[in-house]
């Protein structure tokens, strides 16, 4: 609650009959309102390729001025974790 963030946890399974897309190697997933998703952190040990293609995928798909990316980085004044709000740097 204090972070205020929300998870979606949808179990294919039990719920079979839900619309579920697949992308190109047959991954299922839900498709999500682009209004659901505020932010993006990312970890401070994602490699940098792997940040550049979340941007990308971000700016192709035109929701870079809709979701902001954000990093993740060791604070330097005791043992927590700084979350940069202006970029994705680690």
């Amino acid at each position: 609650i204090y972070e205020q963030e929300q998870r979606l946890i949808f179990d294919i399974k039990t719920n079979k009959d839900e619309v579920v897309c697949r992308d190109y190697y047959n991954n299922p997933y839900v498709r999500l309102d682009e209004e659901c998703i505020k932010k993006i952190y990312t970890g401070r040990r994602m490699p940098e390729m792997d940040k550049q293609m979340l941007q990308n995928a971000l700016l192709e798909n035109g929701l870079d001025s809709k979701i902001k990316l954000c990093g993740v980085k060791l604070s330097h004044t005791g043992y927590v974790l700084d979350f940069d709000e202006d970029n994705t740097s680690s």
